[in-house]
């Protein structure tokens, strides 16, 4: 699906090219397209980067998994991986995030909802407890999105560092 965005909004935040004078969008001067997130072959790229380093880092750990090694994985060059992410410490950090803000969000929900349930009474450590901990069982045993990430958790403590 493609939206239409005025030639405003696609130079909001860019610079200007070295002639001083910025270029429209498209060479007939008309309306830009934005390509949603998912078709962007850029956001492809960077899953896959993410993906890869996810698997390799929980295989093998942050030390371990080269970036030579990643890159051919994720069949992506070194330029992409430094495109997206500028370094290592930073590609860790977007693997990290890209799981455990999901499930914080999970956590706040589930928290907020025995809150409520709990109206003026106090919650029981049990259910906050509950609320901590379901979300992160339930996301370890998902094939798909959980399926390194207690190994990757295991690795976070096994080897301390920016995360």
């Amino acid at each position: 699906m493609h939206r239409t965005v005025s030639p405003k909004s696609v130079f909001r935040g860019s610079r200007a090219p070295a002639g001083g004078r910025r270029q429209p969008p498209h060479r007939n001067g008309g309306p830009a397209t934005i390509r949603r997130q998912d078709d962007d072959p850029l956001h492809e790229t960077k899953r896959a980067i993410l993906d890869a380093a996810e698997r390799l880092f929980a295989e093998s750990g942050f030390r371990a998994a080269s970036l030579r090694h990643l890159t051919a994985t994720a069949g992506v060059n070194l330029g992409a991986v430094n495109y997206h992410f500028a370094s290592k410490e930073a590609l860790i950090l977007a693997v990290l995030r890209r799981r455990i803000r999901p499930l914080n969000e999970a956590r706040l929900a589930a928290l907020s909802e025995v809150e409520t349930r709990a109206e003026s009474r106090a919650v029981p450590v049990e259910k906050i407890l509950e609320a901590l901990f379901r979300p992160v069982l339930e996301f370890a045993q998902n094939k798909e999105s959980g399926r390194y990430f207690v190994r990757l958790v295991a690795q976070c403590l096994a080897e301390p560092g920016v995360y």
